[in-house]
């Protein structure tokens, strides 16, 4: 199944011309959703073998993006987004998405490094930590 089955079929509202405007605009659209996922290295980490011998996406690109955008840092994604603007002749809101990776930056750091933010991470124990004696069972 290739990844423009979804616009195969004609709508009968649809001319001919638009209907190879759609198909055209969905190949694309997989196109780029695909060299994303290739950037990304999503492959990697793709249950389909066929991605993972090609070290590319082979599969529906949509698929492996819904699965494996979220798990990237939104720090990441900002940069990522910026980017794709700025690639795409939109530097104000590539401008944008840099801001907001840089107001992120600093929580990050503080989630990683604790010690320095003076803030307790999520790993760090109760100051007066009660031990509970060893108890056997019989």
């Amino acid at each position: 199944m290739s990844d423009s089955d979804t616009l195969t079929a004609r709508e009968n509202w649809q001319t001919p011309e638009q209907h190879a405007a759609g198909l055209e605009f969905q190949r694309a659209h997989d196109t780029g959703k695909r060299k994303l996922c290739d950037f990304m290295q999503f492959w990697r980490f793709c249950a389909d073998k066929a991605c993972l011998r090609s070290r590319g996406c082979r599969g529906n690109p949509h698929t492996c993006f819904d699965v494996f955008w979220p798990q990237v840092p939104e720090e990441i994604q900002n940069d990522i987004r910026a980017m794709i603007c700025e690639a795409a002749g939109r530097p104000e809101q590539a401008q944008s998405y840099r801001r907001a990776a840089e107001e992120i930056r600093p929580e990050i750091a503080a989630h990683e490094n604790p010690a320095e933010s003076g803030t307790p991470g999520p790993d760090a124990a109760p100051p007066h930590e009660a031990h509970m004696p060893r108890i056997r069972t019989l």
